[in-house]
């Protein structure tokens, strides 16, 4: 679930969230007409129904158990699934969340794309992969690994001028990006924000098509986990890959 703080409640935010001006939003952490997988299914048809079959359904997950969660999301009709890894969550979240709680993002690759696969929708179900994926060359590795996609949350917000200092929470954020102060909020420029944002999202392209073509690929879409090696033994067990120097993949994945 969510709670956004009182102080950063301000009169524009009250009036989206329909909720007193300075008093704390909270989102549930669950909701009530949806509890088991057949609910998810009744949902997506549901959605479909009001914005007429023209609109992609899309699930969210910051999952626990990566090939589980993606069955329930494919299973429950979805166009598109994006999982969040470890690295992900907003700023304001409690420490103990965001240094504690979830499955690192490159452990979450290999098992969703199994179930993809596994599913016989890999590829037609589209896999996007978030948290902490910082430039063309992490894009590179996760599509390499079988994700069609990556999305940009925090390197976004440092292009734009954030220099992490975790304040996200007060609403006090120094560089105006997530604050509610009309003062500290004058300080973004938009224009010049959104500048250096496209800048990153131009020169993360350009790093993704350079390694594509180191890769001997004229399309990212051919690349795979053969582009790939570990470095070392760990790295291989969580992902499968094969480790630099060896021909086989390591022993203890293949026998599960």
């Amino acid at each position: 679930g969510g709670h956004l703080l009182g102080s950063k409640v301000t009169a524009e935010v009250a009036a989206v969230r329909g909720v007193p001006v300075g008093s704390d939003a909270l989102s549930p952490c669950r909701y009530y007409d949806v509890l088991e997988p057949h609910d998810m299914k009744r949902m997506v048809a549901f959605l479909r129904d009001v914005t007429d079959y023209k609109v992609p359904i899309l699930f969210k997950l910051g999952p626990s158990r990566p090939y589980q969660d993606i069955t329930a999301c494919v299973e429950a009709g979805a166009d598109a699934i994006s999982i969040d890894g470890l690295v992900g969550g907003t700023g304001a979240s409690p420490a103990v969340v965001t240094q504690g709680v979830g499955i690192p993002t490159l452990a979450l690759i290999p098992p969703a794309v199994q179930a993809l696969k596994d599913l016989g929708v890999h590829r037609k179900v589209k896999l996007f992969v978030l948290g902490g994926m910082r430039n063309g060359l992490d894009a590179y590795k996760a599509m390499a690994m079988g994700a069609d996609g990556v999305g940009f949350g925090a390197a976004a917000e440092i292009a734009m001028g954030c220099r992490a200092c975790m304040a996200c929470a007060t609403g006090k954020c120094a560089y105006g990006i997530t604050a509610q102060d009309p003062k500290l909020r004058a300080r973004l420029i938009p224009e010049e924000a959104g500048d250096r944002l496209a800048n990153f999202i131009r020169a993360t392209a350009e790093e993704v098509k350079i390694l594509t073509m180191l890769s001997g690929h004229s399309d990212i879409k051919e690349l795979c986990e053969e582009d790939l090696r570990a470095m070392d033994p760990n790295v291989a067990g969580i992902t499968g890959l094969k480790l630099m120097g060896y021909e086989k993949k390591m022993p203890w994945w293949e026998n599960g």
